[in-house]
């Protein structure tokens, strides 16, 4: 077995879904030059597609090679699992997460792209949280449907070998159903949010919607392991 693949895979995939919500978590810092801030908070989201390559190549390789079979599932529910609870930092002070924006920064300032300065940004976690029931509910949706896409047509592919091409071509319209909600309704919330500057306010529900997401399909990886 190719240890070395192993950890490429499961950092893949925390680095996949921390990004992600990394984007949101530093577009809600902009009180000021909120373009700008979208525009970096995007180039973030973008910039995760690159541990997707990674997390494919790992796992295709991984599954082709005759390297690990089943056992997949349940390596892939420990990644996922790893992966909520790093997402716990996203309810701590945001304070706390300083340092990974001064980094985040620190590398697109090499690459020559103009950022906002650290002080610009606002970090004040004196914010009153509003629950909302579906930011919350839809994102937990979506999280499940993206993690199915990204890991269940290579499971699939494992027990029905001989429908592996036609298992793949799921992977598009469960991407789509997953799309659906963020697009139509989560960004466009948390947007609209943004201009009335509540979004600090209710940004905590979308962080509950992807930890409880990562948690269930987790948990969902761990069955088909076991069964």
């Amino acid at each position: 077995m190719n240890y070395f693949l192993l950890v490429i895979l499961v950092i893949s995939v925390i680095l996949i879904y921390f990004s992600e919500t990394f984007s949101w978590f530093f577009k809600s810092l902009g009180k000021e030059s909120k373009g700008s801030i979208i525009s970096l908070g995007n180039m973030l989201l973008y910039c995760s597609r690159i541990f997707n390559f990674s997390y494919m190549i790992a796992i295709s390789y991984l599954i082709e090679s005759g390297r690990i079979d089943k056992d997949i599932a349940l390596l892939i529910s420990i990644a996922l699992l790893l992966s909520a609870f790093v997402h716990l930092l996203f309810y701590t002070k945001k304070s706390k997460m300083k340092t990974v924006v001064k980094i985040y920064l620190y590398v697109f300032n090499k690459f020559k792209i103009k950022t906002p300065s650290i002080d610009s940004l606002s970090f004040n976690s004196e914010v009153v949280h509003v629950k909302n029931k579906r930011i919350f509910l839809l994102t937990t949706f979506s999280t499940v449907l993206f993690n199915l896409a990204l890991t269940l047509p290579y499971l699939m592919s494992i027990y029905f070998i001989e429908y592996r091409l036609t298992i793949s071509s799921f992977i598009p319209m469960l991407n789509f159903l997953a799309a659906v909600p963020v697009v139509f309704y989560i960004d466009n919330y948390l947007f609209q949010a943004m201009d009335d500057g509540k979004v600090d306010s209710i940004i905590r529900n979308y962080y509950r919607g992807r930890f409880f997401g990562l948690l269930i399909t987790s948990i969902i990886m761990l069955l088909i392991f076991l069964y």
